[in-house]
C-alpha cells in the first residue's frame, strides 16, 4: 500500500471483537508502516490490547463502559449519560485523527465512531464476526458503506448495503502456527490422542463438568489412550485440578492461557464453545472438534455452530441435552476413529480464510480511493 492512510478502528471490549480488529490493524501496518492507526475500545478491553501496540498505533483510546442495559430499567439513565459522554469524546477523537476510513468491529464501543464518521461523510466499514448480525451491526447498517463478515453468508437478507465475505481476521502468531501445523500435521509421539478442552477466555463450568464426568467414566485402558490439556477458567481451576489428580491419566490444567495458538498446535481434538473466533481458529488449524454452544448471548453461538455442523465440519451438541455418559461416547468415538477425525479436519479447514486480514486491507484501500 504505497499511499499512507489514516484509519480509525472501533471495537467492542471482548476478545471476540478486539482480536479481529487488532489483526486488521496489524495488517494495515504490515502493508505500510506509515499508515496511522487510531484504535478505540472501552475500558473492559484494555487487558486484551498488547503493550506493543502502544508504540505501533498513533493513539489508543479507552471509552467508559456503557453496554446497553435494555429499556424500562433504572440503569437506562446512567447509560444515556455515558453514551453522550462517549459520543462527545469520539467526536473529538475523529476531529483530531482525521481518518480516511472508519472501521467498526461491533459492540457498543463501535457505535459512536461509526455514527459520527457517517455524519462527517467518512467512509465506513463494519465487520460482523457472527452468522447473525449483532445489535451494533443491525443498528448501524444504514450508516455504513460496506458490511463485511466472517461467514460466506449470513441469516440477514434484503439489506441495501453490500455484504462482502472476507473471513475472520486472525492474529499473526496464530496464523503462523496454523500454517506450520497444516504443513507438518500433528502426530502423537507416544500414541496418545491429545485432547484440548477450552471454554473461552473465562472458562465454562458446564463444559468442565461434562468433560470431567466423562473422563471419570473411562476405564484405565481407555484413559491410557488419551492426553488432556484443559483450560478451566480461574473459578474452576483448583477444583478441576484436584479431580484430575484422582483420574490416573495424563493431564495438564490451566486457569487461563494467552498463547492458545501453541495449544492448538499440539492438539488432535478440541472440545470448546462456539464463538466465531474459536470456530475460525479451529478452521485455521484444521482441528476436529466437539462443540457445545453457549446457550445465551442472543443465540449467536448456536447459529455459528449450526453453520459449521451443516457442513460436517464439527460435532455440535446442545448443552441442555448432553450428559456425562454421552460426552464419554463422543470422546471415545473420535479417539478410536482416525478416519472421522481426518474427515472433520478436512471439512473445517475449508471454511476458514487465512488471508482475511489482507483481503480486508485491499477492500478498504479500494473504498478509500473510490471516495477521494
Amino acid at each position: 500500500m504505497p499511499k499512507k492512510f489514516r484509519i480509525a478502528i472501533f471495537a467492542g471490549p471482548s476478545g471476540g471483537h478486539l482480536y479481529p480488529a487488532l489483526a486488521v490493524a496489524e495488517a494495515f501496518l504490515d502493508a505500510n508502516p506509515e499508515n496511522e492507526i487510531t484504535f478505540v475500545t472501552s475500558e473492559k478491553g484494555r487487558k486484551f490490547v498488547p503493550e506493543r501496540f502502544n508504540e505501533r498505533f498513533k493513539a489508543i483510546f479507552y471509552l467508559h463502559n456503557f453496554p446497553f442495559p435494555g429499556f424500562f430499567t433504572f440503569r437506562l439513565i446512567p447509560f444515556l449519560i455515558k453514551l453522550c459522554q462517549a459520543i462527545v469524546r469520539t467526536w473529538v477523537i475523529i476531529k483530531q485523527s482525521k481518518p480516511d476510513v472508519c472501521i467498526g468491529f461491533g459492540s457498543y464501543a463501535s457505535f459512536p465512531g461509526v455514527l459520527i464518521s457517517w455524519w462527517q461523510r467518512i467512509p465506513v466499514i463494519i465487520h460482523e464476526q457472527n452468522y447473525r448480525y449483532g445489535k451494533a451491526t443491525k443498528s448501524l447498517i444504514n450508516f455504513t458503506n460496506i458490511v463485511t463478515g466472517s461467514f460466506e453468508k449470513t441469516v440477514e437478507d434484503g439489506q441495501k448495503v453490500p455484504y462482502v465475505h472476507v473471513g475472520l481476521p486472525l492474529r499473526r502468531q496464530l496464523l503462523k502456527n496454523a500454517l506450520k501445523r497444516r504443513a507438518e500435521c500433528s502426530t502423537a509421539t507416544d500414541g496418545k490422542v491429545k485432547i484440548l478442552v477450552v471454554g473461552g477466555s473465562q472458562g465454562a463450568s458446564r463444559i468442565n463438568e461434562l468433560v470431567l464426568g466423562a473422563f471419570e467414566r473411562l476405564s484405565n485402558e481407555e484413559k491410557d489412550k488419551i492426553a488432556v490439556k484443559h483450560i478451566t477458567g480461574k473459578n474452576d481451576f483448583l477444583r478441576c485440578q484436584a479431580r484430575y489428580k484422582q483420574l490416573n491419566m495424563q493431564f495438564e490444567t490451566y486457569d487461563f492461557v494467552n498463547d492458545i495458538e501453541n495449544h492448538y498446535s499440539n492438539a488432535d481434538v478440541v472440545i470448546s464453545r462456539a464463538g466465531s473466533a474459536t470456530l475460525f481458529e479451529l478452521a485455521a488449524f484444521s482441528l476436529p472438534a466437539i462443540v457445545i454452544p453457549y446457550p445465551h448471548a442472543q443465540a449467536h453461538q448456536n447459529e455459528n455452530a449450526n453453520f459449521f455442523s451443516e457442513r460436517n465440519a464439527i460435532i455440535c451438541k446442545d448443552e441442555k441435552s448432553l450428559d456425562e455418559t454421552q460426552m464419554k461416547h463422543l470422546i471415545l468415538e473420535l479417539v478410536a476413529d482416525k478416519a472421522k477425525r481426518e474427515q472433520l479436519s478436512k471439512s473445517i479447514a475449508g471454511l476458514g480464510r487465512l488471508d482475511a486480514s489482507e483481503r480486508f486491507v485491499a477492500m478498504t484501500r479500494n473504498l478509500i480511493q473510490e471516495s477521494l
